[in-house]
């Protein structure tokens, strides 16, 4: 009967860390989203809104490597590897654990690529805005969205060239 119950624990100790490993893979691989969800604070928060057209544009990279990612990787991975083997192969298996979680969560904070872009507005000023949207070229007609100390990008509606 106590080696039922021992068979038991491990097999629940490997479920739990493959649960953990996926669920994380499930919450990190979400992060991204190009919907846009307001708040409640933001009812009625206005905007300035003028348009331009794109001058120039250079590629540049974000530097999303801050650490977190590798450190919170190294973290859940040891966890994880720690629910398998006894004495020695249990150490091996948290340091391998580590060491994966390391690269997955170094992997997913790495560098981003992005935008550098001049646009002329229609009042003859210029403004650079960084952004991580790929998709804008030289002579696309845009928006700039000035909120606060933010600004925001957004390709104009084809008609709305003034």
């Amino acid at each position: 009967m106590c080696i039922n119950n021992q068979i038991r624990g491990v097999k629940m100790k490997k479920i739990i860390a493959i649960s953990l490993i996926a669920s994380s893979v499930l919450f990190f691989g979400g992060c991204t989203t190009t919907q846009k969800t307001y708040g409640y604070a933001d009812v009625n928060r206005a905007k300035v809104v003028k348009h331009g057209e794109i001058v120039s544009t250079r590629q540049i990279e974000f530097d999303g490597n801050q650490g977190v990612g590798t450190v919170a990787g190294a973290a859940a991975g040891g966890v994880a590897g720690y629910q398998f083997g006894k004495g020695k192969g249990q150490v091996a298996a948290s340091v391998i654990g580590a060491l994966l979680g390391a690269a997955a969560g170094n992997a997913m904070s790495s560098n981003k690529p992005g935008l550098e872009i001049l646009v002329r507005q229609n009042d003859g000023t210029e403004i650079m805005v960084t952004t991580d949207q790929m998709d804008f070229r030289v002579g696309d007609y845009v928006q700039v969205i000035y909120e606060g100390r933010n600004v925001e990008i957004r390709h104009a509606p084809r008609d709305y060239r003034r």
